[in-house]
């Protein structure tokens, strides 16, 4: 939660008293992220519609904006796909953007739409002077989720300019509806009305760091290189610059039928010297190519576009992890797909089972462009274990150690709200999409820490430090690498220094998990972090020009004796902290 936004929402809608506007103001809004998962919209006021008859009821939407975009969230009464007519419908948004009922398409009385989206033709009106179609990147427009589902929210660019002349949203406020064209349904109903007003009291998103935050993780990356690209001489300096600003330890690449696992191997190990004899370890199925700095101990092959491999990460990261390299089918082939997901499903069951060859407990990362453009089932499918095609595969069940789901990862780009891992601004017809994952065994591991990158997104700063240029990945390919950062949690409750704290808890703290004394006073981080009196990653936390730990022994000069927690008393807090180490021997 970010204090300090409100939202100031106008609306006569279906759920409101016709004829009274209602104003509604928040202290404190969620920050939106368009990754399909809806929980940030819990603070925003809604403005509902009734069942109604039709080919489609469309039941809920709300709004949010931050400095970037505006967000728009749509609930209907069935699972569709909103961009796609996989199950047909005729939605359109209707924005509205100047609050003149004079200018636009006249939509209904009262109501003059300068932006018209139709969803499932893939384009949208612009009704200006002179009036044009535009399509989805003309308007910023990013939809999620890419699968299907009964609820969707969406982010279009305050900025754009659709036309290249005009400003698509002139004023501070906009009217906007919802309208199903073949049933007749609206949101809200006709004759009601809903009016946005754009607040300016946002707080920046938080940017993602790429440099690791844990010297332990396992550094993962799902990357489709789109047509052979790591051997493509005009986009192999792309490359080389997004895999060494990565850094990962393994790479789950896709589209690399062209490529011999030893070229990459060879690549690798130029880009990224791993400083042993051995180098990277490379292995191959069909497109797709998993590459590892540790051996390759054992890889499955058989399953269709999908290949396990047992990878010897070492006991001091957390043992043994085994990668699945998984490239589904693409696009429409939502059968073969399902096919696909549910042969994954049967051999996780069949192989930690007892008397499986996965050895009990070892983490799981399934990883790749998993093409999911179509029905969740899918999705459902490699998280839960659900099999859809029993008669074939058997009954399934939930893939992790612990008899539960597995977990996504949910990355979003390093600078902005987005999880889109795919675009193609130069066709233009199907808005950018999540189609890369990582899904991993929760129940073993954690991921700490996640990202997408997207270098055009990149403030010149971030650039720079990395060795990255803006139009890197772009240029790469048409997917964007994922990333993950992986640590056993076994790990995590570990206190490797034995100062009283567990890694888990000095991470988060700044301190070092492998050492005591992180600043080097004198003072250990436990004892710091407990008492809370100093700063354990400053040694002079009083900045008074006397080491924290010899102060509290009332060394150096001007020093209090007896003054252990430094706050210039001797007080109770003094006795406490000579009987909480009572006893403990000083080396």
């Amino acid at each position: 939660m970010k204090e300090g936004k409100t939202l100031n929402l106008v609306a006569q809608a279906a759920s409101f008293c016709v004829g009274v506007l209602m104003t509604f103001s928040l202290d404190a809004q969620s920050e939106i992220i368009m990754d399909g998962v809806f929980d940030d919209w819990a603070n925003i006021p809604s403005v509902m519609d009734g069942d109604d008859p039709g080919v489609m009821d469309l039941l809920e939407m709300k709004v949010a904006n931050d400095e970037t975009y505006l967000y728009v969230y749509l609930r209907v009464a069935e699972e569709i796909k909103l961009v796609e007519a996989l199950i047909p419908h005729s939605i359109y948004l209707q924005i509205d953007t100047d609050v003149d009922a004079t200018t636009g398409y006249e939509v209904q009385e009262g109501f003059g739409s300068e932006l018209g989206i139709d969803f499932a033709d893939h384009f949208a009106y612009f009704d200006v002077d002179p009036n044009v179609v535009v399509n989805f990147y003309d308007i910023g427009f990013h939809p999620a989720p890419t699968v299907t589902s009964a609820a969707f929210e969406l982010a279009i660019r305050r900025d754009a300019v659709p036309d290249g002349v005009h400003p698509l949203f002139p004023n501070n406020e906009i009217r906007m509806l919802f309208r199903e064209t073949v049933g007749g349904d609206q949101l809200p109903n006709l004759g009601q009305e809903f009016i946005y007003a754009f607040t300016e009291d946002v707080a920046a998103i938080e940017p993602i760091a790429l440099a690791k935050m844990n010297p332990i993780s396992v550094r993962t990356c799902a990357y489709n290189v789109l047509a052979n690209g790591l051997t493509d001489a005009n986009r192999q300096p792309h490359f080389e610059r997004i895999l060494k600003a990565i850094d990962a330890e393994v790479f789950l690449f896709n589209e690399c039928s062209g490529i011999a696992a030893a070229t990459l191997k060879n690549l690798l190990d130029a880009w990224l010297p791993t400083g042993t004899a051995s180098g990277w370890h490379t292995v191959k199925d069909g497109g797709r190519i998993t590459a590892s700095i540790w051996p390759i101990l054992t890889t499955w092959y058989g399953i269709s576009r999908q290949t396990p491999s047992l990878i010897d990460v070492p006991g001091e990261r957390g043992g043994p992890m085994l990668f699945i390299n998984s490239h589904l089918s693409c696009c429409g082939a939502n059968g073969a797909r399902q096919d696909q997901v549910d042969q994954m499903a049967a051999w996780i069951t069949q192989e930690t089972a007892a008397d499986g060859d996965v050895p009990y407990n070892t983490p799981l990362v399934y990883g790749g462009d998993l093409n999911l453009v179509g029905y969740a089932q899918q999705l459902t499918t490699l998280l839960t274990g659900e099999v859809q095609d029993e008669a074939t595969y058997g009954a399934g069940g939930p893939p992790d150690w612990d008899g539960t789901d597995w977990a996504d990862a949910l990355p979003r780009h390093t600078h902005a709200p987005l999880s889109y891992t795919w675009l193609n601004e130069a066709e233009g017809d199907w808005p950018p999409g999540r189609l890369d994952y990582l899904l991993y065994s929760d129940a073993v591991i954690t991921a700490e820490h996640s990202f997408v990158l997207y270098t055009e997104g990149l403030p010149a700063d971030a650039l720079a430090t990395h060795g990255l240029q803006a139009n890197d990945t772009e240029s790469a390919s048409d997917h964007l690498p994922v990333v993950t950062d992986f640590v056993a949690n076994a790990l995590l409750s570990t206190d490797s220094d034995g100062d009283g704290v567990n890694n888990d808890d000095e991470w988060n703290a700044g301190t070092d998990p492998y050492n005591a004394d992180t600043d080097g006073d004198g003072l250990t981080d436990g004892l710091e972090l407990t008492m809370g009196v100093t700063d354990p990653l400053n040694a002079d936390s009083n900045n008074n020009g006397c080491p924290d730990g010899e102060e509290a022994l009332g060394g150096c000069d001007d020093a209090c004796l007896g003054d252990l927690n430094l706050n210039g008393i001797v007080d109770v807090g003094d006795v406490l902290l000579l009987l909480g180490n009572f006893g403990v021997t000083c080396l």
